[in-house]
């Protein structure tokens, strides 16, 4: 079990800035290579994977920061908030969700103030009940792999507090339960990598964090041949 990076617990949903943390030590790469994705099953029979969210059924909206602009091509961040969204809608957690469309409107509405508009007030102007909020807190690319982590947060948008991860109880026993993802993306040793072919992997590991930030919300199995969802 990978242990928890050593973050305080505080309550961040008056920011839009957000807080950069030492993300590096929940990085899941395996010495000698890297690991497809997180959660593979080490045994033959599927791996139950519990959510470690139960995501009540209200309307929702996904908001993707990247406050240190880690990611030049903000359709990368569009795209991990639609596949969030409709995977979500997809494995029926949520019955609505909001798109990335009307935060777009709201940000040619009110300009420079967006970005420090408090998470909560963004999603009830948009007209969300919860907020999942995804922070992009590292990118490393070697060698071998590519590796994006993130923090999830679920905010109430009426009530104004936040859902997930816990706050109280003490600290959680896993990355997940923290809200951490980290999802890892082997690529092929080349010398250079032209800009297409490296638009398609920045597409394909940003849809692979999307899954696995949606996979907080439900139970799913895994196994050694792929993945199976209940």
């Amino acid at each position: 079990m990978p242990r928890l990076p050593q973050i305080s617990p505080r309550l961040l949903i008056c920011t839009r800035s957000g807080v950069r943390a030492a993300a590096m030590g929940v990085g899941l790469c395996v010495l000698g290579g890297c690991a497809m994705i997180g959660y593979t099953a080490a045994a033959v029979f599927p791996e139950k994977v519990e959510a470690a969210h139960d995501l009540e059924d209200r309307t929702t909206v996904v908001i993707v920061d990247d406050p240190s602009t880690l990611i030049r091509d903000r359709e990368i961040l569009h795209l991990i908030a639609v596949h969030v969204g409709d995977d979500l809608l997809e494995e029926q957690v949520v019955s609505k969700t909001i798109g990335p469309r009307e935060l777009a409107h709201l940000e040619d509405r009110v300009g420079e103030d967006y970005r420090r508009m408090p998470i909560d007030r963004v999603g009830k102007t948009v007209g969300a009940e919860q907020v999942i909020h995804v922070n992009i807190e590292s990118i490393v690319v070697n060698d071998f792999c590519r590796t994006m982590v993130c923090r999830v947060k679920v905010i109430d948008a009426v009530r104004r507090v936040r859902l997930f991860p816990k706050r109280a109880g003490g600290m959680p026993t896993t990355t997940r339960a923290a809200g951490w993802v980290s999802v890892e993306m082997e690529q092929p040793r080349v010398i250079e990598m032209d800009q297409r072919t490296r638009s398609l992997k920045q597409r394909e590991l940003a849809r692979q964090t999307a899954t696995e930030v949606s996979r907080l919300f439900y139970t799913y199995k895994v196994s050694p041949q792929g993945d199976g969802r209940l």
